[in-house]
């Protein structure tokens, strides 16, 4: 897992240009992790969902997702995993807002 986060980190803009992999990316990598059972990789999936927030999410199932994981994570017993979700979510919302904005 933390190589495809790494492979993220480095070629994000390559990622972020295909819409239907990055939901796919986030759902099969990423979400998942949310829940894991070791708190470093809990506070790097909420970290992911943050450099995805960049993009534009199509899906709102996707979006939903997201935001349901990253609102559990705050509630975490680990604090680098409630940091990392509270920052993420302020940039999924940021992200949302300037999205509805331009509209």
């Amino acid at each position: 897992y933390t190589s495809i986060l790494h492979l993220v980190e480095t070629n994000t803009d390559l990622t972020l240009t295909f819409t239907f992999l990055r939901v796919q990316f986030l759902a099969t990598h990423v979400f998942p992790e949310l829940e894991n059972p070791r708190g470093y990789l809990r506070a790097r999936a909420c970290w992911s969902i943050q450099m995805f927030s960049i993009i534009k999410y199509d899906h709102e199932e996707a979006l939903g997702t997201a935001v349901q994981g990253l609102l559990q994570c705050l509630g975490d017993p680990e604090l680098p995993v409630v940091m990392q979700s509270a920052t993420a979510i302020k940039y999924v919302a940021e992200k949302r807002d300037r999205d509805e904005g331009s509209r």
